[in-house]
C-alpha cells in the first residue's frame, strides 16, 4: 500500500529535527523541501553545501583547540579555497582529523560525486531513492553528529559523564561503555582525558566521579599503546600534589613492564599500602596494590599487610588472578603461617572461605597439603572453621582433590558427638566425581575400604551410631550414583544400617 505524501516525508523531517546546528538545520530543511517538490538536483546541491560547510567548521573548531592535525588541515584547505580540488581536499583532511571512518568516507564521496554531476550541465537527474540516500548520508555522517573528537567532547565527558551515576549501570559492561567513549576521540587526544581529569579533581564533583574515573581510566590505559599510556601518565603527574592515593591507583592500573619506571611503581605501592592498613578496603585501591605487587616486588611490608588484613582483603584477593598466579608461593606461606597464629586465626579462616575456590590452591605444592593438614588440626567447632568445611564442595577441583588425599586424617578427627562432620568430605567427593573423576585420588576409596574392613579403628565407626549410619548411607549413595567410577567401593560389602530409634522399632 502506498504511503500518503505526509507520511512519506515524515522520516526526513525527523532527520532535520536531529541536526545540531540551527543554521545547518535551516539549510537542510530547504534541501528537504526541494526534494518534496521534485527538484532533486537542487536538493542534492543544498544538502552537500551545508555538509561541506559543517565539515570545515568541525576542522576549524579542532584547530582552534590546538589540534596540530586539524591546524595543518585548515591551512591546506585555505590554500585551495575556491578551487576545483577544494572538496576532494576537504574530505581527505576531515578523514585525517578522524571525523569519520572508512565507510563514512565512501558514502560522503558518493554524495560529493552526485552533487558534482547535478551542479554541471550533464543532464543527470538523480532518482528519488538516490536523493533520499544522500540526505541520510549528509545528516547521519556529519550534521546530526555532535562536534566531538576534540577537547570540547573531552571536557564535557570528564565534567558531565564521570559525574553521572548511570555511566556504568552494569559493571560487566564497563569495558564496552568506556571503549564507546574512547573511540569518539582520536588517539592523539587520549592523554587529554587525563589532563582534564587532573583539572577537575580539585573542583566540586559528585560521589560517583572518583569510581567512574577509575573504571574509565582502567580501560583507557590498558587499551592504549605504550607511547600513549606514557603521555597519559605524564598528564596525571599533577595528581601527586592533590590526590596521591588516586594517582597511585592509576599507576597500579598499568601492568606492562616498560611504561612506568620502577621508582614510580614503588612509591605508588607504598602510598596504597599505607591507605589499606586501616578502615574499609576500597576494591580499586587493593586492585592497583595487587597489580604492583604482582609485577614487582612483594616485600615484607606487603606480606605483613596481607596477613594482618587477610579477612578484609580476601574477597578482593580471590578475584585477582595476576597476584594469585605470580605470588602464589608467598601467599600460601602467609596463609600457612597465619593459621598457626591463634590471635588472627578467625580472620584467616573467614578469608579462606572466600579464597578456597580460587586458583591459589591449584597445582602441585606441599604448601597446600600443609594448609589442609592445619585445617584438619584446627578447632572444628569454631563457627568459621565449621563454615569452611561445610563449603568444601565449592572449592576448586584441585583443592578438593588435595583434601581427599587426606581422607584418613580428616575422618580420624570426626566424632560421634558431632556426627555431621563426616558429611563434608563425602560431599566434596560427590562434587569432584561429577566434575572431574580423574582428579579423585586413590587415597579416598582406599581409606573407606580400610574403615569398613576394620583396618582402621575409628571410634565413631566402631560405636555404630549416627555418624556411622551417615557415613555408610552416604558411601552407598555415592557408589550408586556413580556406578563404574568407583570400582573399589563397588566391590565393597557395606554393613547393614540398623535404626535404633525406639519409636521406629515399636
Amino acid at each position: 500500500m502506498m504511503l500518503s505524501e505526509d507520511k512519506k516525508f515524515l522520516d526526513l523531517d525527523h532527520l532535520c529535527d536531529s541536526i545540531i546546528s540551527q543554521d545547518d538545520r535551516a539549510m537542510f530543511l530547504e534541501a528537504i523541501r526541494c526534494y518534496q517538490i521534485g527538484s532533486h538536483r537542487a536538493s542534492v546541491i543544498l544538502a552537500w553545501c551545508v555538509t561541506a560547510e559543517c565539515l570545515y567548521r568541525r576542522i576549524d573548531e579542532l584547530a582552534n583547540e590546538g589540534d596540530g592535525v586539524a591546524n595543518n588541515a585548515k591551512v591546506t584547505l585555505q590554500s585551495v579555497a575556491g578551487m576545483a580540488s577544494y572538496e576532494e581536499n576537504l574530505i581527505a583532511k576531515a578523514k585525517e582529523c578522524e571525523l569519520f571512518d572508512d565507510y563514512d568516507e565512501k558514502c560522503l564521496r558518493f554524495a560529493r560525486d552526485t552533487r558534482s554531476k547535478c551542479a554541471h550541465p550533464t543532464g543527470v537527474v538523480p532518482s528519488a531513492e538516490a536523493v533520499r540516500h544522500i540526505l541520510h548520508i549528509c545528516s547521519q555522517v556529519v550534521l546530526c553528529r555532535a562536534g566531538y573528537r576534540g577537547m570540547s567532547f573531552v571536557r564535557n565527558f570528564v565534567g558531565t559523564k564521570l559525574n553521572d551515576q548511570h555511566l556504568f549501570p552494569d559493571p560487566t559492561k564497563a569495558a564496552e561503555v568506556s571503549n564507546y567513549y574512547i573511540a569518539k576521540v582520536p588517539t592523539r587526544l587520549h592523554a587529554q582525558f587525563a589532563s582534564e581529569l587532573a583539572t577537575r579533581i580539585t573542583q566540586s564533583t559528585t560521589a560517583h566521579f572518583r569510581p567512574n574515573a577509575i573504571r574509565f581510566f582502567e580501560h583507557l590505559i590498558t587499551q592504549s599503546s605504550e607511547e600513549t599510556a606514557k603521555r597519559i601518565f605524564q598528564k596525571l603527574e599533577v595528581l601527586v600534589a592533590t590526590n596521591v592515593v588516586l594517582h597511585s591507583i592509576f599507576v597500579g592500573l598499568e601492568t606492562r613492564d616498560h611504561v612506568l619506571d620502577a621508582p614510580v611503581r614503588s612509591q605508588a605501592k607504598n602510598h596504597l599500602r599505607d591507605d589499606l592498613k586501616q578502615g574499609p578496603v576500597e576494591r580499586s585501591a587493593f586492585h592497583s596494590f595487587a597489580n604492583l605487587c604482582a609485577i614487582g616486588s612483594f616485600d615484607n611490608e606487603d606480606r605483613a599487610l596481607v596477613q594482618s588484613r587477610f579477612a578484609v582483603i580476601s574477597d578482593s584477593l580471590s578475584n585477582h588472578s595476576l597476584l594469585l598466579d605470580r605470588k602464589r608461593s608467598e601467599l600460601l606461606d602467609i596463609v600457612n603461617q597465619s593459621i598457626g597464629n591463634s590471635s588472627i586465626q578467625i580472620g584467616i579462616f573467614k578469608g579462606l572461605l572466600k579464597l578456597a575456590p580460587s586458583q591459589l590452591f591449584d597445582g602441585e605444592t606441599p604448601k597446600v597439603d600443609e594448609l589442609i593438614s592445619a585445617l584438619i588440626a584446627s578447632d572444628w567447632q569454631d563457627e568459621d572453621v565449621k563454615e569452611l568445611w561445610n563449603s568444601c564442595s565449592t572449592w576448586s577441583n584441585t583443592l578438593k582433590s588435595r583434601l581427599l588425599r587426606q581422607s584418613e586424617s580428616y575422618l580420624l578427627e570426626c566424632s560421634e558427638n558431632f556426627p555431621e562432620t563426616v558429611l563434608p568430605l563425602l560431599e566434596a567427593a560427590e562434587k569432584l566425581i561429577s566434575d572431574n573423576v580423574t582428579l579423585l585420588p586413590d587415597e579416598f576409596e582406599e581409606c573407606i575400604v580400610k574403615i569398613v574392613n576394620g583396618v582402621f579403628h575409628f571410634e565413631w565407626y566402631q560405636l555404630a551410631g549416627e555418624a556411622f549410619r551417615s557415613f555408610v548411607g552416604q558411601v552407598d549413595l555415592l557408589r550408586t550414583r556413580h556406578q563404574g567410577k568407583l570400582p573399589k567401593l563397588a566391590a565393597l560389602t557395606l554393613p547393614s544400617i540398623i535404626d535404633d530409634d525406639p519409636e521406629e522399632e515399636s
